[in-house]
């Protein structure tokens, strides 16, 4: 009698179904450790997000325009000393910018005064300066105007110069708003025409 020889048959099936096993334990433990680094690299992205500085636009300054100029902040103008000029237009210019100068602003008249007053009006407003005076000479530039104290705004300003007779010219202006008329005569001495006397008419 033979022995038969025995052989093992294993099925294909078993196989197939182990290596789909391995294969799909495979892929899972590869899910699983990547899966850490990219919730790390979303917590890396939420830091970076949280320490981002936010910077608020500067807030700019509200510029007002101007305020409007009133008669007394206006440019003054030049003064022109009328010279050998007789000419109601040069008298009338040196008139405006004199008033400007020197009898609404008070600025010194040392330095002109003998270059646009005769001696007998310079004189004269020495003797009505009634205040003391601390640096010699003092002028009441007062005369040339209406003698108020205040009045209803600050403009003071020449309105109109008009000629007269005899080397009179009528000045007409506003002190601090208040109407005022003054004559003021002027006369050829030395080569200039200068201002000679002052009238405060009203």
């Amino acid at each position: 009698m033979k022995k038969e020889s025995l052989k093992w048959t294993v099925p294909a099936k078993p196989l197939m179904l182990a290596a789909i096993l391995a294969l799909g334990l495979g892929s899972a433990s590869c899910s699983n450790s990547k899966a850490p680094q990219a919730k790390e690299t979303t917590e890396q992205d939420n830091s970076m997000e949280e320490e981002e500085e936010v910077i608020e636009p500067e807030e700019k300054e509200t510029e007002l325009p101007p305020a409007p100029r009133t008669g007394s902040q206006e440019e003054k103008p030049e003064v022109v000393i009328p010279g050998m000029n007789t000419d109601a237009e040069s008298v009338t210019t040196f008139l405006k910018a004199f008033y400007a100068h020197y009898v609404f602003d008070a600025e010194s008249m040392e330095k002109i005064a003998n270059d646009v007053c005769t001696p007998k009006l310079l004189k004269y407003l020495e003797k009505e300066y009634d205040y003391d005076c601390m640096e010699e000479p003092c002028y009441a530039m007062w005369c040339f105007r209406t003698g108020m104290q205040d009045g209803p705004s600050d403009v003071s300003k020449v309105t109109e110069v008009i000629a007269e007779n005899d080397g009179w010219f009528k000045v007409s202006y506003l002190d601090m708003g208040n109407k005022g008329v003054s004559r003021i005569r002027f006369i050829m001495t030395h080569g200039k025409y200068k201002m000679d006397e002052v009238v405060r008419v009203e």
